[in-house]
């Protein structure tokens, strides 16, 4: 849940980041990963908006998909895990909200909790909010550093949720946005505590390549991005590990939001020791109605 919203004009100065991180570094990094991804406006074809969250972890950690009816706020669908670190990743309500996180594996765990941290932040945003102004303005609940990528049909929106409440929100239309696991934003770089790791850069890198690459953007061509293995076993944006129990893809959850409303959802499951799957929803058969405009 790559993230600094970082607008395409920094890919150069990103690359050189890459490359001098991949010297220092060595491809080692923890298993707190994933690349978000998203475009809008002209740059999706058909117009609207595509939004994508490849997830990272370890194959111990299993995920699930769940139609959650809240008893008070708006239904949702959710890509939800179980084991290690439980809870939503990843969702969609029936007012066609997409809500999507990653981790600030920059700031150590302890730290990452800080006091006031809220649980179940994307359940509460997805149970309550209708659009992506509605998210910016519970900016109240943004407590326990972490990076969100929302969207609806009309823009999509990056936040940066630092250390002590500290917020950095870069909005965007008619364009492209990417994050991976490490500030990259403003003032809140100064809250990476640690390097960033050499997947985080060079997985944000790959992402912002791809998304200039080509234009307008399709609900495949996305899925393709999401399979790409540029940068080899630990370094790319589909990370298969170079050990058994190490940090690989998971799964990837993928949504089309249409201009006039509904939005086509498609998630790819890669549990240990299950067959892969890939399921396609459609808004209306996951919600009882045609779309929301």
């Amino acid at each position: 849940m790559t993230c600094i919203c970082a607008p395409a004009s920094t890919v150069s100065t990103l690359r050189r980041l890459t490359i001098l991180a991949l010297l220092l570094l060595g491809a080692s990094e923890a298993a707190l990963a994933c690349t978000l991804f998203a475009a809008h406006g002209s740059r999706v074809a058909g117009g609207g908006t595509l939004i994508v969250k490849v997830r990272d972890w370890t194959p111990g950690d299993r995920q699930v998909l769940e139609r959650v009816t809240p008893p008070l706020g708006y239904v949702y669908y959710a890509l939800v895990t179980e084991g290690e670190d439980p809870g939503v990743k990843a969702g969609i309500n029936e007012r066609g909200l997409v809500v999507e996180s990653a981790t600030a594996s920059s700031i150590p765990k302890p730290e990452r909790q800080e006091p006031g941290y809220t649980k179940g932040l994307l359940r509460k945003l997805l149970a309550k909010c209708a659009t992506v102004d509605e998210v910016v303005a519970k900016s109240a609940l943004f407590r326990g550093p972490r990076f969100l990528l929302v969207a609806d049909a009309t823009k999509v929106a990056c936040i940066e949720v630092g250390p002590r409440g500290r917020v950095r929100v870069e909005v965007t239309r008619d364009g492209v946005t990417a994050h991976t696991n490490h500030y990259l934003a403003g003032a809140l770089t100064g809250a990476n505590q640690k390097d960033p790791g050499a997947s985080s850069l060079s997985r944000f890198n790959r992402i912002q390549e791809l998304l200039e690459s080509k234009a307008p953007h399709t609900l495949d061509g996305f899925l393709a991005f999401s399979r790409d293995r540029h940068a080899g076993p630990d370094l790319s944006i589909f990370r298969t590990g170079l050990k058994p129990t190490g940090t690989r893809t998971m799964s990837v959850w993928a949504v089309r939001l249409k201009p006039g409303g509904g939005a086509d959802i498609i998630v790819r499951l890669l549990n240990a020791g299950e067959p892969e799957q890939t399921l396609h929803r459609d808004f209306a058969d996951l919600f009882g109605k045609a779309s929301v405009k």
